[in-house]
């Protein structure tokens, strides 16, 4: 069970990353766009960098997505390394006199 649970720490910690890369990267355009929204305004530049910040929120959204199914296959991975434990203590006490 080890293998598979350092594979999917691995995932986890690289889903982790992306999401934080890409939510930062949607912060950046966002912030610009606040300190330029007179300008954007004045050229009707307002759908180019909504475009541009919408495209970051999406990948950031399927980064989360990925990020949430790795916690949950995580969580999975390490109730099914007990589930031996469990057995055995099952079968232990069912034999106490």
């Amino acid at each position: 069970m080890a293998p598979v649970q350092y594979f999917v720490a691995t995932k986890l910690s690289d889903a982790q990353k992306s999401t934080l890369e890409y939510s930062s990267e949607r912060l950046k355009k966002t912030n610009e766009l606040l300190r330029g929204i007179k300008l954007l305004k004045l050229y009707a530049w307002e759908h180019i960098f909504c475009s541009s910040v919408e495209e970051t929120r999406g990948k950031e959204l399927t980064s989360l997505q990925t990020f949430a199914l790795y916690t949950s296959i995580s969580s999975k991975t390490s109730q099914l390394s007990l589930l031996p434990q469990i057995i055995t203590g099952q079968s232990e006490s069912s034999h106490v006199c």
